[in-house]
């Protein structure tokens, strides 16, 4: 439950707040209209956040990245003020709604940075669409879904319930009754003007993706020869170190970092080490 809270809590309380050069805007891609900020001078940055949040996850990054790198950030479909028009999702629409961005903006082989289901999305649009990215980062995020109980007990510790398939309303209103102020937090995010249980449609949408398995394969992953750091914390709710190991001793242009006392919630749990890191990683690929 803390993983969830930490990480709509950390979204919720920056919501709003603003970089000075940081323009709100709207992008068409695939279909969708995405909600974007855009920051910064330099080379081409584009950030994905985790499914059930917002760009204001990276607000953070992005105060201390703009004045390196030319930001995107996106509300992913559904999400935010991100539309969702046929209220349907997989990762891979998500990688397709991120290499359609990078069309519809054209950028030049951007640096991409996903963190949990963005972290997915980015694997696998580097898996996907070979020589379009600069360099990438997979955060909070593994090359396997819904093929361990561990990802199913952090499901029933965010959520209350862990059952593949479906989420009921019956099990929203017991989310609701039970954890009042993750609930809250996620109206906030998500709200609409003519619907403002838009998230309780949000995460019905998003249920089945996180709960229907998905393995990245070997063979998949050595085709990657874009350099890539995979980051995890030591504690995650839902990966496992050993399938971060795993997944970058695949890639010969990867790195890996294992942060130290941390949980999903590394947005929450360890912000300034969390930062260091993307950074040192992303200046490196433009020295």
């Amino acid at each position: 439950m803390r993983c969830i809270l930490s990480l709509l809590s950390t979204c919720h309380r920056i919501a709003g707040t603003s970089h000075p050069d940081a323009p709100s805007s709207f992008i068409m891609a695939n279909g969708v209209t995405f909600h974007m900020l855009e920051a910064g001078t330099g080379p081409p940055l584009l950030l994905l956040h985790g499914g059930g949040l917002t760009l204001d996850l990276w607000r953070s990054l992005i105060a201390q990245a703009a004045g390196r790198f030319h930001i995107y950030a996106i509300d992913t479909r559904g999400h935010g003020q991100t539309n969702n028009p046929d209220q349907r999702f997989s990762y891979q629409l998500l990688a397709a709604d991120a290499a359609a961005i990078i069309t519809a903006l054209n950028l030049d082989r951007p640096m991409v940075a996903g963190y949990s289901d963005g972290g997915t999305t980015a694997l696998l649009l580097a898996v996907s669409h070979p020589g379009l990215l600069h360099a990438v980062i997979v955060a909070g995020a593994t090359n396997q879904v819904a093929t361990h109980p561990h990802h199913f007990a952090g499901l029933h510790d965010a959520f209350g319930t862990g059952r593949a398939g479906t989420i009921t309303d019956a099990d929203l209103d017991t989310f609701t009754l039970s954890r009042p102020e993750a609930a809250r937090h996620l109206a906030h995010l998500h709200h609409r003007d003519n619907n403002p249980t838009h998230w309780r449609s949000l995460l019905k949408q998003l249920w089945p993706m996180w709960t229907t398995p998905l393995t990245i394969t070997r063979d998949q992953l050595r085709t990657i020869k874009t350099p890539m750091l995979v980051l995890l914390a030591d504690h995650d709710d839902f990966a496992d170190v050993k399938d971060a190991v795993f997944l970058s001793e695949q890639i010969p242009t990867s790195q890996l970092a294992i942060l130290p006392g941390a949980t999903h919630s590394v947005f929450h749990d360890r912000p300034e080490l969390l930062n260091t890191l993307v950074l040192d990683f992303l200046d490196a690929q433009t020295t």
